[in-house]
């Protein structure tokens, strides 16, 4: 019994559960893609659903730092329902953040 505990310990640990996140300009606002791949986590019920997925979306920086999205495509509703919801309530902490600067980013889910 034991043994069957640790092998299921280990096989859930070879699942990666990540979300990849490169923005269009990556040069010009290094601590965005920080802050944002900080927010977005591979959410665990589509985990255990199987769920796998990118997400696709252009937005600005409102000056108080609230991110705006623009468009938003995705392979996968609930990801990009998820993404929307996350970044919708999340506010970037940056100075050097140029408000009303579009921006581009891409986060891919994937089971590993």
């Amino acid at each position: 019994m034991k043994s069957k505990i640790v092998l299921a310990g280990l096989i859930l640990s070879f699942i990666s559960l990540s979300a990849f996140a490169s923005p269009a300009y990556p040069d010009r606002e290094p601590g965005l893609t920080e802050q944002i791949w900080a927010e977005i986590n591979y959410p665990e019920y589509a985990v255990k659903a199987g769920i796998e997925g990118f997400v696709l979306i252009s937005f600005s920086v409102e000056e108080d730092g609230r991110i705006n999205i623009s468009d938003i495509n995705y392979s996968e509703e609930v990801l990009g329902t998820y993404v929307r919801e996350r970044l919708g309530n999340f506010r970037l902490q940056s100075s050097e953040i140029v408000s009303g600067q579009m921006y581009q980013m891409k986060f891919v889910f994937k089971i590993l």
